[in-house]
């Protein structure tokens, strides 16, 4: 499945959701940003296996160099919806299951 990096979060209001970035300066929240921050955090209270730190490490390294699109596999994908499922909120889960057609 491809996915678009670059696509930005919204308020429940519509506006931009926006986040500190380098410099000071302030950019939208992608699903680049949601999914490498999802990929590398620890869940609490989840022991996750060395091979599988490894392979999260691994694919947050190409959604992070990806210029717009990616292809992920279907596990992959599984593996990101829970992550952002335990990593986030309503607003940010909700709208990462739609950007990804579910």
């Amino acid at each position: 499945m491809k996915i678009n990096v670059n696509d930005s979060f919204k308020r429940i209001d519509g506006l931009e959701l926006t986040m500190p970035a380098e410099g000071g300066v302030i950019k939208n929240l992608t699903i680049k940003d949601v999914c490498v921050n999802a990929l590398l955090t620890e869940v609490e209270g989840i022991v996750t296996p060395p091979t599988e730190k490894v392979h999260r490490f691994t694919l947050s390294e190409g959604i992070y160099k990806a210029e717009s699109e990616v292809e992920l596999k279907a596990e992959d994908v599984v593996l990101l919806k829970n992550l952002v499922g335990h990593s986030y909120g309503p607003l940010i889960v909700g709208q990462f299951y739609r950007f990804i057609g579910e």
